[in-house]
């Protein structure tokens, strides 16, 4: 049965415009809700008789992350303000939200500009400074993994999603953080001229916290669905890079209760908090080391077989190895936005002969060209590099390694790389990987 005493509503505010939620919270008391309680994203109401209510949100330094939501400071502040004619309703973080009634005026809580304005400073705008710092040293990240380009992130979704999708995150977090200086600019000015604390309208402050919030909500869906999609195509063992996100979360609530409920010095409750979040991690790469290791291992002792239509090379493809009797292999199919077909394949014969073979079909020749030029400079740190005749091999460019055993060739929109224990220079040789892999193309 649905109740109708209580209502949950989604709330959203950029912290420099809590002012705003009083302009909000006496609206919903006029429709007859009250305030309850408040987080990050919820408020929740209880009916109530339609009323004015006057709303008051305060800064108090005293109940931050690591306070204790019973400590002296923060108790002895409610009551001052209860003195003063403001009932307290619920805090969250910082933010302490009071409402007077409308028949009982009540003192002004905050009458020194300067003091209201280095509360701001010492909590709110700290934690955004923080944020932006965290933010810029990511981006620092981003911009490192960028200009060292590895061809591997073209073959999976979270490697395009990081790649190509992410960076554009620095836009709405750019907006923000420029919107939080400005925002401090205008309060040192306010202070310095005597003048009453900047307040945005209500219409404004909703509208920069929606655009901000829901551009930040499609890149985590981007994100996601780009590990669902490697899961689904071929990898699902992506599937456990998501294991730290509910390790954490159990740890963080159980340090915030910790926290909440105990009344231990900041320096211990520090401790406490470096202890949990490397016992966080700790948990969560032997949970997800574990759990792929598990995954990953197979029994090699059972051959797979291999589909038709999957573009690999076999030992028995060759002149000589018809009979090969196969010891053990390894096959694997992916596919990316940019490259759709990708083949991995390798095998061992009972006299240790081996061939391995990786094929990859990109969607425009520039993303193949990436691939190769990658492939390249990865096999180049391992042996010197030879050329080999392109006509020879039907393809665009063409490079042997390790006494020609080894090819790496593109055409087209196709990279190929082949290893055997065998001259691949060869006709006989060079025409199986060509009949195979390039004239199916």
């Amino acid at each position: 049965m649905r109740d109708n005493t209580t209502k949950t509503i989604f709330w959203a505010f950029l912290t420099p415009d809590y002012k705003a939620m009083i302009e909000q919270l006496e609206d919903m008391a006029r429709q007859g809700w009250m305030l309850e309680k408040i987080n990050s994203f919820r408020a929740k109401f209880r009916a109530i008789p339609p009323q004015n209510i006057t709303y008051y949100v305060d800064v108090f330094p005293g109940s931050g992350v690591l306070d204790a939501d019973d400590n002296p400071r923060l108790m002895e502040y409610r009551k001052l303000c209860e003195e003063s004619g403001w009932h307290y309703v619920t805090s969250r973080g910082h933010l302490q939200f009071f409402c007077s009634s409308p028949d009982v005026p009540a003192v002004p809580i905050q009458t020194d500009l300067e003091i209201e304005s280095n509360c701001i400073k010492s909590t709110v705008l700290r934690s955004e400074y923080l944020g932006m710092l965290l933010f810029f040293i990511y981006m620092l990240y981003h911009v490192f993994r960028i200009t060292r380009f590895d061809y591997r992130d073209l073959l999976t979704f979270t490697g395009i999603a990081s790649d190509y999708v992410y960076p554009f995150i620095v836009i709405p977090m750019g907006v923000w953080f420029v919107y939080i200086i400005i925002w401090h600019i205008k309060l040192v000015r306010c202070v310095k001229n005597g003048q009453p604390m900047p307040t945005p309208s209500l219409k404004s402050a909703k509208l920069r916290a929606g655009i901000i919030y829901l551009i930040l909500a499609v890149f985590v869906i981007i994100m996601f669905l780009a590990i669902l999609g490697d899961a689904v195509t071929g990898a699902p063992y992506v599937l456990f890079a998501l294991i730290p996100l509910p390790v954490g979360l159990m740890v963080g609530l159980g340090l915030k209760k910790f926290f909440k409920t105990s009344n231990n010095s900041k320096k211990n409750k520090v401790v406490v908090l470096i202890s949990g979040l490397i016992a966080a991690a700790v948990l969560a790469s032997f949970l997800t080391l574990g759990l792929l290791s598990g995954f990953l291992g197979r029994d090699y002792d059972e051959i797979e077989a291999i589909p038709a239509d999957y573009l690999v090379l076999t030992l028995e493809d060759f002149p000589g190895y018809k009979e090969a009797d196969i010891k053990m292999n390894s096959l694997d199919r992916h596919m990316s936005p940019i490259v759709p077909e990708q083949f991995d394949y390798w095998e061992i014969g009972e006299n240790h002969q081996s061939i391995s073979s990786e094929y990859y079909r990109a969607v425009t020749p520039y993303f193949a060209r990436k691939i190769f030029v990658g492939k390249l400079e990865e096999e180049t740190r391992y042996g010197k590099m030879i050329d080999a005749p392109a006509s020879d091999w039907d393809a665009d460019e063409a490079f042997y390694f390790r006494d020609k055993q080894q090819i790496l060739l593109i055409k087209g929109t196709v990279v190929i790389y082949v290893d055997g224990d065998f001259d691949l220079s060869d006709p006989e040789m060079r025409n199986v990987v060509i009949s195979k892999l390039l004239v199916k193309q």
